[in-house]
């Protein structure tokens, strides 16, 4: 008898904690955020450089996208920064110019969709994003060996995102070396190179020394660096980017870009297997 009673408790509970999410949300409107599913740009690859830490993602944003930053870059480049004891300084370890095109503050939309994305890749909330920077190397120019991490708040960072938003060939310089790893990148357009600055419990990876070389004459070079944290750095809009569920679905009308694989019946041939098999 007490078997009896136990094991129907014990079905209760099960009943009760399988529905707990289902109770909460219809009662109190209790719901988890939605994830935004953003579509990414065609022929998007992730690919490691062996087992270096280093990945490299191509077609990570599309020219258009790119174009947008520079001309968004443009007006607002100054000199690029170090941080040297905790402050920061114009020195000649970097000669480029960088203009901020994302903070807190002031928050271009068309930004977001490479957060979501570099967020994806690296298992971080779009929200733990530092300050987003653009950066144009002329000829010449450079940032000698350096980490992207050092003592102090400015430079707690887990990850760095690194992405290209111009091609560049051999014979124009410019490429990202990480000298210990034996790794060298080439910059092209819609290119991101990521690697982890510090481990999860803080512990730093010296390994990810890098340096950005020397720009050819005649070549120029342009860059955004998505820095992220494991934890919070931004306040994003609820509804940010739109989520698949929060629209219907539209019926095809034949005449878009599906991609392979992907048909729309409606304009199979009748006598076709497949117009037969929608009779």
């Amino acid at each position: 008898m007490i078997r009896k009673i136990f094991l129907r408790l014990r079905s209760y509970y099960h009943w009760l904690t399988d529905r707990k999410g289902y109770f909460l949300a219809r009662q109190f409107g209790v719901r988890i955020p939605l994830f935004p599913l953003i579509f990414l740009p065609d022929g998007f690859t992730v690919r490691q450089a062996g087992d270096s830490g280093i990945t490299i993602v191509d077609n990570f944003c599309t020219r258009e996208e790119a174009d947008y930053l520079i001309e968004l870059a443009k007006p607002k480049l100054r000199d690029s920064l170090i941080t040297l004891n905790n402050t920061k300084i114009k020195d000649d370890y970097r000669t480029s110019k960088t203009a901020i095109v994302f903070e807190p503050n002031d928050q271009d939309p068309a930004i977001l969709p490479l957060l979501y994305r570099a967020g994806m890749l690296v298992g971080q909330p779009p929200t733990h994003v530092e300050t987003v920077f653009v950066t144009r190397y002329q000829a010449g120019e450079y940032y000698r060996p350096h980490e992207d991490y050092y003592e102090g708040f400015d430079g707690d960072r887990l990850y760095t995102v690194l992405i290209y938003l111009n091609d560049m060939g051999e014979e124009d310089g410019g490429g990202t070396v990480f000298e210990e790893l034996n790794v060298g990148v080439t910059p092209k357009l819609g290119r991101a190179v990521i690697w982890a600055n510090q481990g999860p419990d803080g512990s730093v990876h010296p390994e990810s020394r890098h340096e950005a070389l020397p720009v050819a004459p005649g070549a120029e070079k342009w860059a955004i660096q998505l820095w992220f944290r494991n934890y919070k750095m931004i306040n994003l809009p609820k509804s940010a980017i739109a989520t698949p569920q929060t629209k219907m679905g539209k019926a095809l009308s034949g005449d878009e870009e599906l991609p392979e694989g992907a048909w729309a019946p409606g304009d199979v041939a009748a006598d076709s297997p497949y117009g037969k098999a929608f009779e």
